[in-house]
């Protein structure tokens, strides 16, 4: 069960607009710690968060990643990932740009994104 918090209960106020895939404490807590904590900003639309959580279920457990969407318009989306282990120095990838010329962006182009912008980024294994 992945739940849902505003970052500023997680972290410090200059990430507050962003949401938290966070483990649950509860009972669930044991089995969330085989996938990362991954932060979206609020900015970005629900599907591309979606396509990045199931993307990330395979990265690293110890990996935080946060993502930065610098651009997103209805045909158009530029965005970069930012990962740390633990209290290790945060890491930016590259920044990816992409844009539909003939339709608007949709479910498809967002896991089409996130299985692109992890792939440069070539996160830790």
């Amino acid at each position: 069960m992945i739940v849902f918090r505003p970052l500023f209960t997680l972290l410090p106020m200059a990430f507050s607009a962003g949401l938290v895939l966070a483990p649950d404490t509860g009972a669930h807590a044991a089995t969330m710690a085989t996938h990362p904590t991954f932060s979206c900003p609020s900015a970005a639309p629900a599907a591309l968060c979606g396509a990045f959580e199931a993307q990330l279920r395979k990265a690293d457990p110890a990996l935080r990643v946060r993502l930065d969407a610098l651009r997103v318009t209805p045909v158009g989306l530029s965005a970069r990932l930012v990962w740390s282990r633990g209290d290790g120095a945060p890491e930016t990838g590259p920044i990816l740009d992409m844009v539909m010329s003939d339709r608007p962006l949709d479910a498809s182009f967002f896991q089409d994104f996130a299985a692109e912008l992890l792939r440069v980024s070539n996160l830790p294994r």
